[in-house]
């Protein structure tokens, strides 16, 4: 069957409204706008525009040179939204939009060379089991592809209990019980290293990832989300 076809048959839809939208675009016009505030409403901390925020997590760490991020995370709004849609099936037309921002605030927040590595905080195994995607790993992969980077995966997640009901000190210890570095993580002596998640909260998980690709050789290590907390 065409392509044409189909498009007639599935006409493409907003992910968050689901209303029809042009073929090229993911958001039809009203969650499109709704987006761009989103991404241009200023810190409350440092006053600049959330994809220009620099500010540190609650917790962070010396060995992250730093923390980089599109909008404030709202699960109600278009951007929460779509990281939701995202956890809930791979779409990469979802993965392709976020990332290309994602690019853009990494772009504006830092020097990057040609030679960095985008890598990613791997999902909890039972939460890819059941929904069969780690939405992670598809923002890294969208990023390496936007950016022309080498993409690969560095680290494992080991199963651990939900972060949500912890204290700060808790949500660190259990991040460090739940991630290690791969087998076959490569050897990142002198590379500088893009660390990708969905959404950053406390910090901790991105703090336990950045100590751990610091300890095999990164040079630099640069965390960057989509959302932020």
């Amino acid at each position: 069957m065409s392509r044409s076809i189909l498009s007639l048959l599935f006409p493409p839809k907003c992910p968050v409204c689901r209303s029809r939208t042009k073929k090229e675009e993911v958001l039809c016009v009203k969650c499109l706008s709704e987006y761009q505030k989103e991404k241009y409403r200023p810190c409350r901390r440092c006053g600049k525009k959330s994809c220009r925020c620099t500010c540190r997590p609650t917790v962070s760490t010396p060995d992250a040179f730093g923390y980089l991020s599109v909008f404030h995370y709202d699960e109600k709004s278009p951007g929460g939204r779509l990281i939701l849609k995202l956890k809930d099936r791979e779409d990469q037309r979802i993965a392709a939009f976020l990332a290309r921002d994602m690019a853009k605030s990494l772009q504006n927040g830092c020097i990057l060379r040609s030679d960095a590595l985008v890598t990613f905080v791997p999902r909890n195994p039972s939460a890819v089991l059941k929904q069969g995607t780690d939405q992670a790993r598809a923002l890294s992969q969208a990023l390496a592809d936007f950016c022309s980077l080498e993409q690969a995966a560095c680290l494992k997640n080991k199963g651990s209990k939900s972060q949500k009901t912890l204290s700060a000190k808790e949500r660190l210890e259990n991040a460090r019980s739940c991630y290690t570095l791969l087998k076959n993580c490569p050897d990142l002596t002198g590379r500088q290293v893009v660390l990708v998640d969905d959404i950053v909260t406390g910090g901790a998980t991105l703090t336990v990832c950045a100590e751990l690709l610091k300890s095999r050789g990164a040079s630099t290590v640069i965390c960057l989300t989509a959302g932020r907390r």
